[in-house]
């Protein structure tokens, strides 16, 4: 009987690579959180165990220097800046693209905090769930937010905002 060599590589993973390599990234997504070095790498926000589609989700990639990529082996600090989705939180949103992309936005708002662009992500915020017809200090609260009773929202790391729709903008 004759043998058939195996294939290195399957149909299936060498689409994935190659549909990869069309997502570009070249900006660091935390320049400005601390100094820059290295090239900018590809680096997906929630793992590859927790995603089958997170290597190849456009929503899902980021571009980080090597520096603040290696920000990424401490948890609580890359969930902090908003460079990993806590694959619990992730987990619990069971497949529910709404809920997805909630995440995918609380941390997109998490690396403008880091950035320095506070009133940027509030306002990107409120817009996402204006979007969606959410209610964004009701919301806020679903993404484990401690809301104070002025309207106020408080994140986990300490920074503070007014998430109120008619002043996106200001600051707290």
């Amino acid at each position: 009987m004759k043998r058939t060599r195996l294939k290195p590589m399957s149909a299936k993973k060498r689409a994935e690579i190659e549909a990869r390599k069309l997502i570009v990234r070249d900006v660091c997504e935390l320049a400005g959180y601390s100094v820059c070095s290295g090239p900018i790498e590809k680096h997906e926000i929630v793992r590859r165990s927790q995603s089958s589609t997170a290597a190849t989700d456009e929503r899902l990639v980021i571009g980080l220097c090597t520096v603040h990529h290696r920000l990424d082996t401490f948890k609580d600090e890359a969930v902090e800046l908003g460079i990993r989705i806590d694959p619990d939180e992730w987990r619990l949103c069971g497949g529910d693209p709404d809920l997805e992309a909630g995440l995918v936005a609380f941390a997109d708002a998490k690396r403008a905090v880091a950035r320095g662009e506070e009133t940027a992500w509030r306002h990107r915020f409120v817009e996402w769930c204006d979007e969606r017809g959410y209610d964004p200090v009701l919301k806020a609260a679903e993404f484990n937010l401690a809301l104070c009773s002025s309207g106020e929202v408080v994140d986990g790391a300490g920074s503070a905002g007014d998430l109120s729709p008619d002043t996106p903008g200001d600051t707290a």
